[in-house]
């Protein structure tokens, strides 16, 4: 009976430290993104490929710690824009509970010649904070 009380505690206390950070990212701009996060790209099509409500992806389980991310804004050669290397993100990403929750949304617009991404970062542990790149030919 000890012994079973015991393994009991244990696994009651091993299911207390489950890691539930996550990041969701969703992609309401025109054409894909991809983000680097830990040494691996997550490509997230945009509404041109996923129809209007974009594309959209979850990394679970991410350890507590802050964390480098970059983006990459993918537009079509036959769209008449261009990749100027603002096209790019890059920022800081921090868990800091074992609960905490990321969501990342990136949108976009066209002016004319120029295509304007933006990119909103909310957390369920801290503040907003948002980034906007332009692309343009």
């Amino acid at each position: 009976m000890k012994k079973a009380l015991v393994v009991f505690f244990v696994m009651l206390s091993l299911a207390g430290c489950s890691n539930d950070n996550k990041i969701v990212i969703q992609n309401l701009a025109a054409y894909d993104v991809y983000v680097n996060f830990r040494a691996q790209i997550y490509d997230v099509p945009g509404t041109s490929t996923a129809g209007v409500n974009g594309g959209s992806r979850t990394i679970p389980s991410i350890p507590n710690g802050t964390y480098q991310y970059k983006t990459m804004w993918f537009v079509p050669d036959n769209s008449g824009l261009s990749i100027s290397p603002a096209a790019e993100s890059d920022g800081n990403l921090t868990f800091t509970s074992q609960q905490t929750k990321i969501f990342m949304q990136y949108g976009s617009i066209t002016q004319g010649n120029s295509y304007i991404g933006s990119l909103t970062v909310t957390s369920s542990t801290s503040t907003t904070s948002s980034t906007t790149d332009v692309v343009s030919p």
